[in-house]
């Protein structure tokens, strides 16, 4: 059982846990037992996240495949359920997370001030560095944070990191994604590329002796 409970990853069996007490009270209320579940049952919980609780489609599909998950009954592929979820989705189709975006020029127009980089602070050191690596390489916040300073390969126009660790995106039967950031041109002299070797020098006394992850932000951003 744990082996099967592992097939999903904690944070997505966090995000489940919320659905399942859910359901945990809809049967109670019910007087339903595990082994009675039917799908009239799952069609009726789902009906009502919809109706009563005015969810969202994302957050209804969630607990649909929380459901899938836990339950010893069909509910991911089963068409009664598929044409209830494309009635809620017809209904109250998902909107975008974010409707605005911010400007990035913002950002960077900041960061040429922090020069030059052998005089910065620790915290600003480590600011910049974090956000051009999220800005040059797209990745997303698990993965900067598992970036590893001893997985690391610098060459004159990028750096490499190497993720060994399980990723949000991994997915079998494909190779574990490297995180790469391109480094600015030299023509920029005032805003070269952090050097990470210099990073990883200033760095050294807060970071324990076997641990080489980049360091967080020291103050709150």
């Amino acid at each position: 059982m744990d082996t099967i409970a592992a097939s999903c990853q904690e944070s997505t069996r966090r995000r489940y846990r919320s659905h399942i007490r859910k359901w945990e009270a809809f049967c109670s209320r019910s007087r339903i037992t595990y082994d009675a579940v039917t799908i009239t049952d799952v069609l009726e919980f789902l009906a009502g996240l919809h109706h009563d609780e005015h969810l969202s489609y994302s957050a209804i599909n969630s607990a649909r495949s929380a459901l899938s998950f836990y339950l010893n009954i069909e509910v991911g592929s089963n068409r009664l359920v598929s044409r209830l979820m494309r009635g809620i989705f017809n209904t109250n189709p998902p909107t975008p997370r974010y409707n605005i975006t911010w400007d990035v020029r913002d950002v960077l127009t900041l960061l040429r001030t922090w020069s030059p980089m052998e005089g910065l602070q620790l915290d600003k050191l480590t600011m910049k560095l974090v956000m051009l690596l999220a800005l040059t390489s797209a990745q997303r916040v698990q993965t900067l944070h598992k970036l590893r300073v001893d997985r690391m390969m610098s060459t004159p126009t990028e750096v490499v990191f190497f993720v060994d660790e399980l990723l949000k995106q991994h997915r079998p039967g494909l190779s574990t994604p490297s995180g790469k950031a391109a480094k600015a041109p030299r023509t920029d002299r005032q805003f070269l590329f952090p050097r990470f070797e210099m990073l990883a020098q200033g760095t050294s006394p807060p970071r324990a002796v076997s641990c080489e992850a980049l360091p967080g932000p020291h103050i709150d951003v």
